[in-house]
């Protein structure tokens, strides 16, 4: 199916409010719906914006305390990969996983 919003509506009002709807308690375990959706709307951001808009946001939900919201990032990891740089993964993504993953 072929996303029906404007690409200019769906990527600077609905992709940033799903992705801050994360940041809800309530809404951690909404996280592997909302998760996938997210990065498929990214894919319409510029790559001048991808990282302010996607990238960001994503990042920080890598020091969620709850499981699944992480299982969802790594899910779909393959899809944003590309636009990480090394530094990045290893100072703000790799710490929160081997810290989860060692109480786990």
């Amino acid at each position: 199916m072929a996303p029906t919003l404007p690409p200019t509506f769906a990527t600077r009002l609905v992709l940033p409010s799903l992705l801050s709807s994360l940041d809800l308690p309530a809404m951690a375990h909404q996280a592997s719906a909302i998760v996938p959706v997210a990065i498929l709307l990214g894919k319409n951001v510029d790559s001048d914006d991808y990282i302010k808009i996607v990238l960001e946001p994503v990042i920080k939900l890598f020091a969620s305390p709850d499981r699944g919201t992480r299982m969802a990032l790594l899910e779909v990891l393959p899809e944003f990969a590309p636009k990480l740089d090394k530094k990045l993964v290893s100072d703000k993504i790799w710490p929160h996983l081997v810290r989860f993953s060692s109480k786990q």
